[in-house]
């Protein structure tokens, strides 16, 4: 029994010590394996307990990462990265994953939460699961475990477990040359593969519209809107609608989200989207509408990626400006006093 923790790192000396820390209460052993740090990231690590291997970098995540699972001695396996840090408040759950004895399921989906300047972002990932023979990551960059290990949702149900990521605030970003970094690898690995799977094709878009290019970023979603794929197809229509809603192309955007929402009845993304496209328009009426569904049904399950409070205090906010536009005040400032408080249940400071 027991669980080891599996990390890959470099350079993340302001980092590596909270997330270590965070997991020493359900840790039995902590690999970090490191790619070239130049800073104190391997003495950080040492000095908490952790084992460090070495890494030479070799542009591909998908080794580094099952270098690491090569050292792992428990039953149990956390995948985490330098700059995340699991939710205190997810230690018993973890804890009492450990100590399951049934064979299944193999692996926990965990929630990441990113957390940004303008907002936090949240979705599934498979970060727990058993060590067993075969285990392995694939993809030279946002790498996945690969396919074939899990076959079915069943192998791998939600945990409620939690973790937190700060590597996407600007300054993170900007210290680890993030957006290059990435575009040059997804970039590698489109070419190398000669056809390129939707979920590549989707990760450089994101890259694009991150730096500001939604023009070049939307024409790559459109590209991969016909593709079947289950799981990544709904963030790439939440990505497409952000992009005209960027390129002001608010008619479009209604337009797809009007075909997909009866599909992703859930996202309610996708209905808050919808709104602030409406309201652009001056269709404020039905922008209301959209908005109190978004707060009726509250926000997107943890399946999608989403942004926390597009079903609660974001939807809020702008139903109360809807309200002030229509000379309805007093109800207005009920919505903001409401907003701001689910604001600080959702997002504590």
């Amino acid at each position: 029994m027991g669980l080891t923790v599996c990390m890959i790192t470099k350079n993340e000396e302001p980092n590596i010590g909270r997330a270590l820390e965070s997991v020493k209460p359900v840790a039995n052993q902590i690999v970090v394996v490191d790619t070239g740090s130049t800073d104190r990231t391997v003495d950080i690590a040492k000095d908490l307990g952790a084992e460090v291997h070495e890494h030479p970098w070799n542009g591909d995540f998908s080794a580094a990462r099952n270098a690491s699972l090569r050292y792992a001695k428990h039953s149990w396996i956390l995948v985490l990265d330098g700059d995340e840090e699991l939710d205190p408040s997810s230690i018993p759950a973890v804890q009492a994953i450990e100590r399951r004895r049934e064979p299944k399921p193999l692996g926990y989906r965990v929630i990441s939460a990113s957390f940004t300047e303008t907002g936090v972002q949240e979705g599934e990932v498979l970060r727990l699961f058993r060590n067993r023979k075969g285990l392995l990551y694939v993809g030279r960059i946002h790498e996945q475990v690969a396919p074939w290990v899990f076959r079915s949702e069943e192998d791998m149900p939600q945990s409620g477990i939690r973790l937190i990521h700060k590597g996407y605030t600007d300054a993170e970003i900007a210290r680890k040359n993030k957006r290059e970094r990435n575009r040059s690898l997804l970039e590698a690995a489109i070419a190398q593969s000669g056809d390129p799977s939707a979920y590549l094709t989707y990760q450089l878009a994101k890259e694009w519209a991150l730096i500001g290019k939604f023009d070049k970023a939307a024409k790559l979603l459109e590209s991969i809107m016909h593709r079947t794929d289950r799981s990544n197809h709904p963030a790439f229509v939440r990505t497409l609608a952000s992009c005209y809603e960027r390129l002001g192309r608010d008619e479009e955007e209604v337009k797809l989200l009007d075909r997909w929402i009866p599909v992703y009845a859930d996202y309610t993304d996708l209905i808050y989207l919808r709104a602030a496209a409406k309201a652009r328009s001056g269709r404020l009426l039905e922008a209301a509408a959209d908005l109190a569904m978004a707060v009726a049904k509250g926000d997107s399950p943890p399946r999608y990626e989403h942004t926390v409070g597009t079903g609660s205090f974001l939807a809020l906010e702008m139903l109360a400006r809807v309200n002030e536009a229509f000379g309805c005040v007093n109800e207005a400032e009920r919505l903001r006093r409401l907003a701001r408080a689910k604001r600080s249940e959702q997002i504590p400071v």
